[in-house]
């Protein structure tokens, strides 16, 4: 299933933003960044560690300002770079 949605978005660069890397919110990332690799897909994975996934949701508990900031302003170059 990953190899066959790989070559159908072939051309579009992956960008994953999330908080620490868990099995309920990243699963299989080594096995999703070796299949990118493999593709010759272009990706980066911006992964906070210590931070709830909620980290960017500023109205909640779980915000974190700093991994927030840096999440955005990265994502922004990210997608500059690559639109």
């Amino acid at each position: 299933m990953l190899g066959r949605n790989l070559t159908r978005h072939r051309a579009w660069p992956k960008f994953p933003v999330t908080a620490k890397p868990s099995s309920r919110f990243c699963p299989g990332r080594g096995l999703t960044e070796a299949a990118l690799t493999a593709a010759g897909i272009e990706h980066k994975f911006l992964i906070y560690p210590g931070v709830n996934p909620a980290f960017h949701i500023d109205t909640g508990n779980n915000f974190r300002r700093k991994a927030a900031e840096n999440a955005w302003a990265t994502t922004l170059v990210w997608l500059h770079g690559h639109l």
